[in-house]
């Protein structure tokens, strides 16, 4: 089977750091992990990430002087990926989640190889826009019945592309969209080139949310980049496609088993 390719940007936050690394390699079966250090506070992330890097078997990337942000940051670990590593899709995972789902990747990898041209994806949280589980208990009781569903909008805490994709596309937009809404770009790129973004019902992650930056520094951040999509992509294409997404994010919540006759 191909690898699973996961890429952990990471600025500071080390307790949370530590939570998704232990998930990762508790439901992943031998993951091929690359954590990108972008330039993190003097909280001991860099130190940890460094010295445990032999203990787990990851590879990682340091950006000593400047953080770059979000974008470069996820380049920079699928540029690592292309030139050792062989795969059928890979992950972007932010540093404040904690994979719940045994085998998750596989699972996820599985609609890349038998769905119909799936360019990106995603997959259902406790804290995910549209893509937040409503009622906890009663989804992860039938979770394994959960279908996937095409979306447009999918959330970049874990977001897979497609290799067929990336490799037609490239790069995320690191220029335009250097720390909020590169994700969005490339799934609308994905809907353009063709490709079908699917939104997997039967995997769950928990999303503690915004944990590198301050929210003061995120609003910053949003303000200044979701102005783009709408410029590039236009404003009614971005609205029609955030309906579409919270229809998709609906449907999964309410997704029941009919029992059999």
């Amino acid at each position: 089977m191909k690898d699973q390719v996961i890429i952990v940007p990471v600025h500071g936050q080390l307790p949370y750091l530590k939570v998704c690394v232990e998930s990762i390699y508790a439901k992943t079966v031998n993951p091929k992990l690359i954590i990108v250090d972008d330039c993190s506070p003097d909280d001991g992330t860099y130190e940890w990430i460094r010295d445990n890097a032999e203990k787990y078997g990851y590879e990682w990337i340091n950006h000593p002087t400047e953080a770059y942000g979000f974008t470069k940051s996820v380049n920079d670990g699928i540029k690592f990926a292309q030139e050792h590593y062989d795969f059928d899709c890979l992950c972007l995972l932010n540093s404040d989640t904690e994979i719940i789902t045994d085998g998750w990747f596989r699972k996820v990898e599985w609609y890349f190889l038998n769905g119909e041209k799936v360019g990106v994806a995603s997959v259902m949280s406790d804290n995910a826009l549209a893509q937040t589980v409503k009622n906890f208990g009663e989804y992860m009781s039938n979770i394994d019945h959960k279908p996937a569903v095409y979306s447009v909008l999918l959330h970049g805490f874990c977001y897979f592309i497609g290799k067929k994709l990336l490799d037609e596309l490239g790069l995320l937009d690191e220029q335009m969209f250097p720390h909020y809404g590169s994700e969005d770009d490339y799934s609308l790129a994905s809907m353009q080139a063709g490709y079908k973004n699917l939104l997997v019902g039967r995997v769950f992650v928990h999303h503690a949310n915004s944990k590198s930056y301050s929210e003061k520094q995120r609003q910053q951040i949003i303000l200044k980049s979701f102005p783009d999509i709408n410029k590039k992509w236009g404003r009614g294409i971005v609205n029609r496609c955030g309906n579409i997404t919270v229809k998709a994010g609906s449907y999964l919540n309410n997704y029941k088993r009919h029992a059999k006759m």
